[in-house]
């Protein structure tokens, strides 16, 4: 039908077409309608029960057969409520570039085990040499750079297969994904990112602020290095309870701190309990420039327990103490060595019991200054070279003498 003018066609209750290529057997075509009858809809897209009357007029029916090309240049605007629905497998490929390019063509590497069977059980009578992606499942390939903008609230549901399970994605090769909130439009621009950019990694980079909420369980399982670079003041604050477990045969942990002050502060906890359990050496190193205080208060008690054969402690410069009070006790032998002038001073009463021999050796002279010298013993034999004594009042009260 060819027309110089407008050409107008209308039906009154409903139309029907059937239009297949010079290439198909006609008696093959109603054969292949004859299988594959169309079953009437409801509007939900739910099967009615009843086959399409196609005698009534009721619906509008068009059946192609064949390959189709056409060129479309202008503008199409629709207009009413419409819903559309897709039965059957659908392969949708688009290339921004309307010449064919053999080079882009990528055919899907496998699908899953449903769609395998789909494919190999579709029939393609009426269409040999098809792929198996474009005999099962919904697939599209886009070919060309995109350009989405959605404007509105979007909302998303989804399920697993026949709305058993949850939802499953899988997304296969590299990829880099850029957040760019500042700005709206540009290049992907992958600097700042120090890990690798390949077909094999993934690499996301945000520009701008964000914020997240996040309320339920996080469970995050890393299997591998990881490297975290940040530039920036860092808030943690948690209410809960924190549990940090490090595991290694080789277990090496290293905190470094450069420049700044460093603060911490543990406020309202009702315990704090530090445990370590080291095979090998345990070695901590404190340079300080200036000062270093440590300021401990404990309302009960303060203990403190070391064990091991062997205590060292070396202290270089002045050591100023002061203490309410002071019990010792020393299991064993006690040797005190001074290389320099000792200087003591009590300003209470001292009381010390030996239960053995108490040696006191002189290398120099022992000068005692003393207001009130009172000494009780049992026994006392002083073996001298020389003797000088001098006193202004003195008694003995001996009940037996021995001179000589």
């Amino acid at each position: 039908m060819i027309t110089d003018g407008m050409l107008y066609t209308g039906a009154l209750k409903s139309r029907q077409s059937l239009h297949m290529t010079a290439d198909l057997d006609p008696t093959e075509v109603r054969e292949h309608i004859s299988k594959h009858p169309l079953q009437h809809l409801k509007k939900d897209g739910t099967d009615s029960g009843n086959p399409v009357d196609i005698i009534k007029g009721d619906v509008h029916i068009a059946r192609t057969y064949g390959e189709r090309y056409q060129w479309r240049e202008g503008v199409d605007f629709n207009y009413g409520l419409n819903a559309t629905y897709n039965f059957g497998q659908q392969y949708v490929e688009n290339h921004a570039d309307e010449t064919p390019d053999a080079t882009k063509a990528f055919p899907i590497p496998g699908l899953d085990n449903a769609d395998s069977k789909a494919a190999g059980k579709a029939d393609d009578s009426l269409q040999t040499g098809l792929a198996d992606d474009q005999k099962a499942g919904l697939v599209q390939k886009n070919f060309g750079n995109q350009y989405i903008y959605d404007e509105g609230i979007t909302r998303t549901w989804a399920a697993g297969p026949n709305a058993n399970g949850p939802h499953k994605e899988i997304n296969f090769c590299g990829r880099y994904i850029e957040n760019q909130l500042t700005a709206t439009s540009g290049d992907p621009d992958p600097s700042g990112i120090n890990g690798i950019i390949g077909d094999q990694s993934l690499a996301i980079k945000t520009v701008g602020d964000e914020a997240r909420y996040n309320e339920g369980v996080i469970d995050i399982h890393h299997k591998g290095d990881m490297l975290h670079k940040q530039t920036g003041n860092h808030i943690s604050d948690i209410t809960g309870d924190t549990t940090t477990t490090i595991t290694s045969d080789t277990a090496k942990v290293e905190e470094t701190i450069s420049g700044g002050a460093v603060s911490r502060s543990i406020t309202g906890a009702s315990k704090d309990t530090l445990e370590k359990m080291i095979t090998g050496d345990i070695t901590e190193t404190i340079n300080s420039a200036t000062k270093i205080a440590v300021n401990i208060t404990a309302a009960v008690e303060y203990n403190e327990i070391i064990t091991s054969p062997i205590i060292k402690q070396t202290r270089t410069g002045n050591s100023d103490w002061l203490k309410s009070a002071e019990n010792q006790v020393v299991v064993g032998a006690c040797f005190d060595t001074y290389l320099g002038g000792k200087v003591s001073t009590t300003g209470g009463a001292v009381n010390e019991n030996f239960g053995g021999v108490k040696l006191a050796t002189y290398a120099g002279p022992k000068i005692d200054d003393k207001k009130i010298y009172i000494r009780k013993s049992k026994t006392k034999l002083d073996k001298e070279e020389s003797v000088l004594k001098s006193g202004k009042i003195g008694k003995f009260g001996y009940k037996l003498t021995f001179i000589g």
